[in-house]
């Protein structure tokens, strides 16, 4: 495998972070009724909080795990949600065909869909999450039947979660999973696959009220036909649509699906009721690997990826909802096991591991990342709205460290040595300092009237990519700011880090709601670094505005011109910078 085309200046766009690790044991006299939620209370709220307590099990082991929690243990009689006498004959894995799904709704959930029907709905943690896993289970819940689960889709602006398992889709609210009740929806049987219109759940995410928002088209694939229904408090049947091959895989588009049957790729425009076939979706005449399956996408509003198998390796082709080629092809060296859209990326798990990152603009490699051996990795998912996460980069380039003012003393700064941190800048006597900024306010503050979150709680940052293994689950975060702009100046980019900054703050200053003060504090810091760039490269104009846009204190500046500071800083001063 040839090496990606990555420029040694540009930094990779994602990184992989783990999220969560293996699952704890639960106490054996911990349980829940079959088909009900537990919401952690009792001997079962032990359990919830053991998951930052180190007592840590197999993640492969998940189902079994909980068919103990949820049919117990204590009594011989065997009923359909309980362990089976010997855990050993069953190698249960994180769902069936795509068992795991993101959840955007308040940008803080993860639901799992296991093989023996139990959901898991992580949640983050409202504590320090800098240490241990950030998600901690939140609830469970047992589809009855106790079949795997096959797909999940969320719509979180109707409050909904669709959960395909042995051949039945069931209905849950979002966000506590609970079942609703057949009065309103009654679970939909016989079907193969199904689709939710992307689009539509990606349009309606920042809905208020799912009053506000209107119905949301789902196709139902069975055996000879694709039903197709408007979801919205209830469920009202449409048309159905004649299609005798049935189908393995669907993605829904507005008017758009896309499907697959067992030879070949197919859109339907369900408007109208007519059906295209595209292409074959393995082009090697001998029977392909195991693991080769077809693969759709949603890349763009009615606009698809399908992964075709040549018998070497894969092409990624994108189609427009009319059936036509657009883009370009992607090349892959293996078919991958799964593909997932992070715009204007797409990123692709390997057989091998590795996950191949692709722009969707050059078509281009931008970055490959290995995951780790012992995460097992089958899947990718991705989240309509984003999911937060703590960003340990972020963390570590913000993390407050204290300092002496005086102590070691301040050597002479020169052009040819700039200092590669504000907080420990070298200083001297040949240059006039630029005019004093104004005092850096406390790091616990409000911006524009704005609340932020607290010095000592993680700085999160969004992610829209999951990659889910037998043994734990990754985030694949994107790079931070810190980062890009290190690597621009470290090239002598000045001018496209300070472009690079601008977009950032202006995208900050222009957001709503409540502010993370972890990208707060970076973008402070950032303006800190060009400043003191600016500073020794004698740039005084540039410098004074950064050290202002920054917040800097000034007594790292006076610190540097002893024979100016008099006794404005004294020996037993100390300042809090970011380190």
């Amino acid at each position: 495998m040839a090496a990606p085309p990555i420029q040694p200046i540009e930094v990779p766009p994602f990184q992989l972070q783990p999220l969560i690790s293996d699952l704890p044991q639960p106490p054996p006299q911990a349980a829940a009724r079959p088909g009900h939620a537990s919401t952690g209370s009792g001997d079962f709220d032990s359990f919830i909080r053991s998951t930052t307590e180190g007592a840590l099990s197999n993640l492969a082991s998940a189902a079994p795990l909980f068919s103990r929690v949820m049919g117990g243990t204590s009594s011989p009689a065997r009923g359909p949600n309980a362990a089976p006498a010997n855990e050993s004959q069953r190698q249960p894995q994180l769902g069936g065909r795509e068992g795991l799904r993101l959840m955007s709704l308040e940008d803080k959930d993860i639901i799992v869909g296991c093989s023996d029907g139990t959901l898991i709905r992580y949640s983050v943690r409202d504590d320090d999450a800098l240490s241990g896993d950030p998600y901690t289970i939140a609830s469970l819940q047992t589809i009855p039947g106790g079949k795997a689960v096959d797909k999940i889709a969320l719509a979180p602006a109707l409050g909904k979660a669709l959960v395909l398992s042995g051949g039945v889709i069931h209905f849950y609210t979002l966000p506590a999973l609970d079942p609703l009740p057949a009065s309103v929806i009654s679970p939909l049987r016989g079907v193969t696959e199904f689709a939710i219109d992307e689009t539509a759940v990606q349009n309606t995410n920042n809905a208020t009220s799912s009053q506000s928002v209107p119905p949301i088209r789902l196709c139902v694939v069975r055996r000879r036909v694709v039903v197709v229904y408007a979801l919205r408090e209830r469920l009202n049947q449409v048309k159905d649509i004649p299609f005798p091959n049935g189908a393995t895989k669907a993605c829904l588009s507005g008017p758009h699906l896309c499907l697959a049957d067992p030879k070949s790729y197919w859109i339907i425009n369900v408007d109208v009721g007519e059906a295209l076939e595209l292409m074959e979706w393995s082009q090697d005449q001998s029977l392909p690997p195991r693991h080769v399956k077809p693969l759709i996408i949603v890349s763009d509003p009615s606009e698809f990826m399908l992964a075709i198998w040549t018998g070497n390796g894969a092409l990624g082709f994108f189609m427009t909802g009319n059936g036509d080629p657009t883009r370009g092809t992607l090349d892959y060296p293996q078919h991958p096991l799964s593909i997932c859209i992070d715009y204007p990326y797409v990123a692709a798990l390997l057989p091998n591991g590795t996950i191949e990152i692709h722009s969707i603009v050059t078509l281009s490699i931008v970055a490959v990342l290995s995951c780790p051996t012992t995460l097992q990795p089958y899947l990718l998912s991705s989240s309509v709205g984003g999911y937060l996460v703590p960003s340990l980069q972020r963390n570590n380039a913000i993390k407050p460290t204290v300092i002496p003012l005086l102590n070691p003393p301040p050597t002479t700064p020169t052009k040819s040595r700039p200092a590669k941190d504000p907080t420990s800048p070298p200083g001297g006597s040949g240059l006039t300092p630029p005019s004093t900024p104004t005092p850096q306010p406390g790091l616990n503050r409000s911006v524009s009237g704005r609340s932020t979150k607290s010095i000592s709680e993680a700085s999160y940052a969004r992610s829209g990519t999951l990659v889910a293994g037998l043994r734990g689950m990754h985030s694949l975060l994107p790079s931070t700011l810190a980062s890009q702009i290190d690597s621009l100046l470290e090239s002598n980019r000045v001018d496209d880090a300070v472009g690079l900054l601008s977009q950032a703050r202006e995208k900050l200053e222009k957001s709503t709601g409540v502010v993370d003060e972890g990208e707060v504090r970076e973008i402070l810091l950032i303006h800190q670094r060009i400043a003191f760039r600016y500073l020794f490269a004698t740039g005084f104009d540039d410098a004074g505005k950064h050290f202002l846009l920054g917040k800097t204190d000034p007594r790292l500046l006076v610190r540097l011109f002893p024979e100016l500071r008099g006794n404005m800083i004294t020996a037993s001063e100390e300042l809090s910078v970011f380190a």
